[in-house]
């Protein structure tokens, strides 16, 4: 399980340096943009975990007449997104947890991009979304699977220290809601594991596993010294959609 303070600390940290670094990301958003456009146009939208904006620019410039709703988790994410976003009149932003819809309505289409795997109890929430749909409601999303990072986790073993990153949600789990799932392997190459980490403390995305216990000095310059190769890293994402 996810510790969520840590998740909005770390986000809260790297508004400002996400989009420098977030690559994959940006990709990642195109992508899920595109399956859009087949989509019956929606009067009223929600994107559960904006960020910065990489994917929220995408479908505002792609709906300029519904009313988008822009919600996350970190405070500093939802400022940034609303001074990104000041010339739309018909976007709103509220900083909330994508697990805590209770005081939304529902709305005709709900997208997420690179969020649901930092979600604590994932089938319950991804369920209740669902029920956040009007009648004939889409549901559009990417998420990061258990085969994401795996080079990493084989690392950590090897050093027999703990693995800090996120649990991310198996196929099986996701296949158990949405049936007919999209799966893209993409790698990316860091110049060594520093390169790494520092990409990912750049992103914010450093919030760890409840019980898990942090890298020691020692351990930390240990992995830095034995591993100064190029490390390519795997990123397992999928792609999902529901209709209502």
């Amino acid at each position: 399980m996810i510790i969520k303070k840590q998740v909005i600390a770390g986000f809260n940290r790297g508004t400002t340096t996400y989009d420098q670094v977030a690559t994959l990301q940006a990709t990642v958003a195109q992508n899920l943009a595109i399956q859009l456009k087949n989509t019956i146009v929606p009067k009223r939208i929600l994107e559960i975990g904006c960020g910065t904006g990489l994917f929220s620019q995408h479908l505002i410039h792609a709906f300029l007449n519904a009313d988008i709703c822009l919600i996350d988790i970190s405070p500093a994410m939802i400022e940034h997104c609303r001074q990104r976003f000041a010339d739309f009149p018909r976007v709103q932003l509220h900083c909330l947890d994508g697990e805590q819809l209770h005081s939304l309505p529902c709305f005709d289409l709900i997208v997420s991009s690179m969020t649901f795997h930092w979600f604590e109890e994932i089938e319950k929430s991804l369920t209740e979304i669902k029920q956040k749909l009007t009648p004939n409601g889409s549901l559009f999303f990417s998420v990061l699977a258990e085969n994401s990072f795996v080079e990493w986790r084989k690392l950590c073993e090897k050093m027999h220290v703990s693995v800090a990153t996120p649990e991310f949600p198996s196929i099986g789990q996701l296949t158990k809601l949405f049936p007919q799932l999209k799966i893209e392997i993409m790698k990316e190459t860091y110049q060594n594991v520093n390169t790494f980490l520092r990409t990912l403390k750049l992103l914010g995305a450093t919030a760890s596993r409840a019980g898990h216990v942090p890298l020691s000095l020692a351990n930390m310059r240990q992995i830095m010294q034995n591993f100064t190769e190029p490390m390519e890293i795997t990123y397992e994402v999928v792609y999902g959609e529901y209709q209502a």
